[in-house]
């Protein structure tokens, strides 16, 4: 019974998502043939290629933050992509929260683990953006006044220690919180991030600005490779600010927007240019959502015994 109340759930959740690509689709139709018009479409192929790996290396990181309980396809697989789709069409960043239900109708896994998987990337992608940002301060972006590639610097070594930090009070804290979260989700043993959870995380986030770059070309934006690594340091920590429209609407005109007026794109240029980008990765979103809701859902597990949280 419960099995079939969760094919039933995870059935509407899909063809919700389904519904969603298509209104958007619908809406945005004559800006989407107008950019793909223009648009140099050998980059945008390339671009989807790279935003494909980047959700293949978050699949991997699904498995591994499981244990391995998870497989990884297509139930990693189709979770992962899923989950992306969620996060960028949903408002308020309310799609993030899938990522439990998800790898509960795909995976088997109690919503709780699924939820401590979340917490856990969560704090790896905040490790991982700080170490870009700091890199991309420090290496690109010669126009930058020192003042605020300082600011840039001291914002991603506060995303580097922030994870720590987190850790580090939830460790010294209340074991009767500790003890608690462990009857809900299992045994949860908190430990600092791996050095090998570090490096697929940075590989998801170098296919995600391996991503933006190949949108970049596809638009003739006149920015170099160097320049794209601030670019995505920079643009891609605002559009995590939860004060997110539908299908990312204002966010990504923000971010970029932003991002290109410091490297030196004036306001008036880089509109136009950040409007047809978010085209573009709306249709990128658009397909692998929907390739991933023709995924198989695999039979249920059973019951991991142990997750391991950050």
């Amino acid at each position: 019974m419960k099995l079939q109340q969760s094919k039933i759930l995870s059935f509407a959740l899909s063809a919700s998502l389904l519904i969603l690509i298509l209104i958007i689709a619908v809406y945005n139709r004559k800006t989407l043939i107008q950019v793909m018009g223009q648009a140099d479409l050998w980059w945008i192929g390339m671009g989807l290629g790279c935003y494909s790996l980047n959700y293949v290396t978050r699949a991997y990181r699904l498995r591994m933050l499981s244990q391995k309980h998870v497989s990884f396809f297509p139930a990693a697989v189709k979770s992962s992509c899923l989950h992306g789709s969620y996060s960028y069409f949903l408002p308020l960043r309310s799609g993030d929260l899938s990522l439990p239900l998800l790898l509960r109708f795909n995976a088997g896994l109690p919503l709780a683990q699924g939820g401590t998987i979340l917490f856990r990337a969560r704090l790896l992608d905040l490790f991982s953006l700080g170490l870009l940002l700091c890199g991309a301060s420090l290496f690109s972006a010669p126009q930058l006044q020192p003042f605020v590639r300082g600011i840039f610097i001291l914002s991603g070594v506060g995303l580097l220690v922030l994870p720590y930090g987190v850790i580090f009070l939830l460790k010294s804290g209340n074991n009767r919180l500790i003890n608690a979260l462990s009857k809900r989700v299992g045994d949860l043993t908190l430990t600092y991030p791996s050095f090998r959870e570090m490096l697929v995380s940075l590989a998801v986030w170098f296919w995600t600005g391996c991503t933006t770059f190949c949108v970049i070309k596809s638009l003739a934006i006149p920015l170099n490779f160097m320049d794209v690594w601030f670019f995505a340091a920079i643009q891609l920590p605002l559009q995590l600010f939860p004060l997110q429209g539908v299908a990312n609407d204002g966010n990504h005109e923000a971010g970029w927007l932003a991002a290109l007026s410091l490297l030196g794109i004036t306001p008036a240029e880089g509109l136009p240019l950040s409007m047809a980008s978010h085209v573009i990765f709306i249709c990128y979103v658009a397909v692998l959502g929907s390739i991933a809701l023709m995924l198989p859902s695999p039979q249920p597990p059973a019951k991991p015994d142990k997750i391991v949280a950050t």
